[in-house]
């Protein structure tokens, strides 16, 4: 692309925060020091005029702390950044770790004339995990066990999912027969042939979301029986 004039008025102008003329042939006067054959420094003289017109803050609103001033970060919690496009069009304000107390309005302020700003509100879900069928389980000795975890308000899928059986993970216990098979909503524990040695707590643990337990108990099929008459 030929980066004349023309070119440097069209960016301006159709950007998403009109500038006035003047400031236009401003811009093109700055960078008038670069040849037509240099195209690459007339390229980057012309951003850097265009990030210093457009630069952007983040404010968030319930304390008026000052988050991010152009690609600064104020904030002293580490968790917060900006990422600013190639073209400087795009100011994302990123929060790593997000918890329930970062919910609220954030503000986004751009050094343009007028000034502009845009009010963005952050709603922050818990996410959780739960386990089907409540949080009691009987079982006949010698059947399968097969418990369904259901992970419930996340926004992204879990990088793992652990059970564990009391304090030990028991996903690659292949050798009692236990397999996990996991998808992008829920997490499925086998276990084949159950004995006395099964029982405990199963916890489910997702990567991105506050764990599920259930209590399993491995009984005769006699004590079964007697224990839903007793529930009749």
């Amino acid at each position: 692309m030929n980066w004349n004039s023309s070119a440097i008025r069209s960016l301006l102008l159709g950007g998403p925060y009109n500038q006035s003329l003047n400031k236009v042939d401003l811009a093109y006067n700055e960078l008038r020091g670069g040849t037509s054959d240099n195209v690459n420094q007339i390229k980057e003289g012309f951003e850097r005029y265009l990030g210093r017109l457009r630069e952007v803050s983040w404010v968030r609103r319930r304390d008026y702390h000052l988050l991010t001033v152009g690609r600064q970060v104020y904030s002293s919690d580490a968790r917060v950044g900006v990422k600013v496009s190639p073209d400087g069009c795009d100011w994302t304000l990123t929060v790593r770790w997000v918890a329930t107390h970062d919910a609220g309005l954030y503000e986004c302020q751009v050094s343009s004339h007028p000034p502009q700003a845009l009010m963005i509100n952050l709603s922050v879900v818990e996410a959780h995990a739960e386990i089907i069928g409540g949080t009691e389980r009987f079982i006949h000795s010698g059947s399968s066990l097969m418990l369904v975890c259901l992970l419930k308000g996340a926004t992204e899928p879990p990088t793992f999912v652990f059970w564990y059986r009391g304090d030990r993970m028991i996903n690659y216990d292949k050798e009692r027969g236990v397999t996990v098979d996991n998808t992008k909503k829920l997490s499925k524990l086998y276990v084949t042939s159950v004995s006395r040695e099964d029982e405990g707590n199963y916890t489910c643990l997702p990567s991105n979301a506050s764990p599920a337990s259930v209590s399993v108990t491995v009984v005769q099929r006699e004590h079964i029986e007697r224990r839903r008459r007793r529930r009749h």
